[in-house]
C-alpha cells in the first residue's frame, strides 16, 4: 500500500469518518475514495487539497513528506478557530488571503 493510501485510511478512521462521509464532504464518488485508499487511483492536486482539508491534515502529511499531521497548527495560532471551518469555507479564506497578497504586491510595485 502507498503512503498516501495508508494515511488517507488511517486519518479517516482516526477522525471516525466513513469513506462515504469523506466522499460527501469532498464531492467525490464513493468508489473514487475507495480507490484512493486502495492505492488503485491517485487524486489530482486539487482533490488532494480537498481531502487534506476535510481530514484536517496537510497535503505534505498525506504524501509522506512530513510526519507531523497537524495541518493548521501555525494558521490556527494566527486565526483561532480556523480548523473548525469546512473545506468550502477554507477555500474562501484562501481566496481572500490571495486577494490581500495580490493587493499588497500591487502597492509595493507602485511604491517602487
Amino acid at each position: 500500500m502507498s503512503i498516501l493510501a495508508d494515511r488517507l485510511r488511517t486519518v479517516r478512521e482516526a477522525r471516525d469518518l466513513t469513506q462515504a462521509d469523506v466522499a460527501r464532504a469532498t464531492n467525490l464518488d464513493l468508489r473514487t475514495v475507495r480507490a484512493y485508499e486502495a492505492a488503485a487511483k491517485t487524486p489530482s492536486a486539487g482533490t488532494l487539497v480537498r481531502l487534506a482539508s476535510v481530514l484536517g491534515v496537510s497535503v505534505d502529511y498525506l504524501l509522506g513528506l512530513v510526519d507531523e499531521h497537524c495541518a493548521h497548527a501555525s494558521a490556527e495560532r494566527l486565526v483561532p478557530g480556523l480548523s473548525r471551518l469546512d473545506s468550502r469555507d477554507l477555500e474562501t479564506v484562501a481566496d481572500l488571503v490571495g486577494r490581500f497578497l495580490a493587493a499588497a504586491e500591487r502597492r509595493r510595485d507602485r511604491a517602487a
